[in-house]
């Protein structure tokens, strides 16, 4: 099939088309447990109490102790000179370095619980095992790359590197099929998980025990009766409002396993900043689905407060699924303290291998051959930042257009300068980001980055519909990816993440057409427009621009 290279006209309409599912309007707070919005004020006032009580134990040994200021100050300057050597972009050094030369205790402290890489070595040992656990079950067929390098070298190098760093291989013998809408998704998600003879693995930030995943759950719990593995992951943070701390437990009474990821602890501590931002949903090893979404009513139209709400996702049939379960697999292996214990004794592998042999008596699975794909996963705890890597390499390689969707848009320097540099080669480069905000303090950073990025000749549109979550990118009709991995500083640095890269196929047609058609809904923003803000709002976006890399 012929790629879309070709640009085509963009068509501004004022608004959406109605949809048949309207939707309560409710707001941020109107969907919060009552035993979620309390975790919510117990949370912050043991912090706050914590925080009030080590400045205070400072400030009152000082007067004691004359030493400790000047040993409190020289560790700063320590501190600030070990930031300033670290390879990281100038806004986190930026951040850390007036931090800490303005507030040396609290800023010395903050550094160590958020941002030191010294004290996460430990977790990441225990990620980086559980990882290799699972390389040798997803092996890479040099022949895939080969060929892909013959159709598109630009290509296969990124697919080499997501291999070599990420450890995860490509395929060109799978099916993928785009949703421009979540709510086909979780109907064709709830037919998988009614199909399934062996096993139904779930992985999401946010997880709400709400109506739009009613049946969904019906269907988990009938099949962990009828003895299918069920196994779910839901980041703590992430589901904080939505669930009570009984969720858990309920769905274990059921069959289900349940683990929560990085359980939230009114205490400070170091890996409270890392959060599981992952969308996986897979059965038998056979089919699998990721995106943007989430299993919350807001994703499926059940919420209207913010306009209509965009998402999208994609569904994998075939072996490449295979690298979705290792994924997850590798993740619940570091959950499941029991295993983990099993398997650093040196247990056999049977408990991990079951998942991913092909049962005996059933049908092989299908061969596919319409372009390659490639799952993948990025952990902040490792020093190779995937996610970041593969869209640079994107527009690096791009020749005609390069076009991305992202609810945040949190930049670093060195990414603004390739989007920039590209524009100024005479591609098209555009961002469509949200025309509603669900966080209006990353709303103005997001905008903050507009003026650099316009006078550079990218071009950014806002989707007037409402707030659009797609995390995408789509390249010449070449290459795309879809996912979870916003363009943002915790997208692609501090969140355990995943997503699909594409090269060639049908599919990618699928993904032009859905940007088009948002290029469609969307607001072109201007230079003048930005040039014009208010000097309030200008000093507000210079001031969170500060915090960027923690927001």
């Amino acid at each position: 099939m012929e790629s879309k290279e070709k640009v085509k006209t963009v068509e501004k309409v004022p608004e959406i088309k109605s949809r048949k599912k309207t939707g309560r309007k409710t707001g941020p707070f109107n969907n919060m447990t009552k035993n979620g919005l309390l975790r919510i004020l117990f949370y912050l006032a043991l912090v706050l109490l914590q925080v009030w009580f080590l400045v205070s134990l400072v400030a009152s040994l000082a007067k004691k102790v004359p030493w400790l200021s000047t040993a409190i100050t020289y560790t700063a300057i320590v501190v600030i000179l070990s930031v300033y050597s670290r390879k990281e972009d100038a806004s986190f050094k930026l951040l850390w370095i007036i931090l800490i030369a303005a507030v040396p205790f609290v800023g010395v402290v903050s550094y160590i619980l958020v941002d030191s890489q010294d004290v996460h070595r430990g977790m990441n040992r225990r990620f980086t095992t559980a990882i290799k656990r699972y390389r040798c079950l997803i092996p890479q067929d040099e022949k895939v790359i080969r060929q892909l390098d013959g159709e598109d070298p630009y290509a296969a190098q990124n697919a080499h590197y997501i291999e070599s760093r990420g450890g995860y291989p490509l395929y060109h013998d799978s099916a993928i099929t785009y949703y421009e809408d979540p709510v086909q998704a979780l109907q064709d998600q709830i037919e998988a998980a009614k199909s399934a003879r062996h096993f139904i693995f779930l992985e999401y930030l946010a997880v709400e025990d709400g109506e739009s995943i009613t049946e969904l759950k019906d269907v988990l719990i009938r099949k962990a009766h009828e003895g299918v593995t069920v196994r779910m992951i839901y980041d703590d943070l992430g589901s904080f409002t939505m669930l009570s701390d009984h969720f858990a437990r309920a769905m274990r009474k059921e069959g289900i396993d349940c683990q929560v990821f990085n359980p939230a602890i009114p205490f400070l501590r170091y890996f409270m900043n890392f959060r599981d931002h992952r969308k996986l949903f897979i059965v038998d090893n056979k089919v699998g689905f990721t995106g943007g979404y989430n299993l919350a009513d807001r994703y499926f139209h059940n919420e209207t407060v913010y306009g209509w709400w965009k998402d999208t996702g994609v569904r994998l049939e075939g072996p490449a699924v295979r690298n979705m379960t290792a994924m997850f697999l590798s993740t619940w292996d570091v959950l499941d303290k029991e295993q983990w214990r099993k398997h650093s004794k040196k247990a056999t592998h049977v408990d991990r291998r079951k998942f991913f042999e092909e049962p005996l008596g059933e049908d092989p699975l299908p061969q596919y051959a319409d372009g390659f794909v490639q799952p993948y996963a990025d952990s902040p705890l490792d020093k190779e930042d995937v996610g970041y890597q593969v869209y640079m390499n994107i527009i690096r390689s791009a020749r005609k257009y390069v076009w991305f969707v992202t609810p945040y848009l949190v930049l670093t320097d060195q990414l603004a300068d390739e989007l920039i540099s590209a524009a100024k080669r005479g591609l098209d480069v555009r961002i469509i980001t949200p025309g509603i905000p669900d966080k209006k303090i990353i709303y103005q950073l997001t905008r903050s980055y507009y003026k650099n990025l316009l006078e550079g000749g990218v071009r950014i549109f806002e989707y007037t519909p409402g707030f659009c979550h797609a995390k995408m990118c789509l390249s010449d009709g070449r290459v795309g990816v879809v996912g979870s991995i916003n363009l943002d500083f915790r997208s692609l640095f501090f969140h355990f993440e995943d997503a699909v890269f594409m090269a060639g196929g049908a599919v990618l047609d699928d993904l032009y057409d859905d940007f088009t058609a948002m290029f469609r809904v969307s607001k072109e923003v201007d230079v003048e427009t930005v040039n014009h803000r208010p000097v309030p709002v200008r000093i507000f976006q210079l001031l969170i621009r500060l915090l960027a890399p923690l927001l």
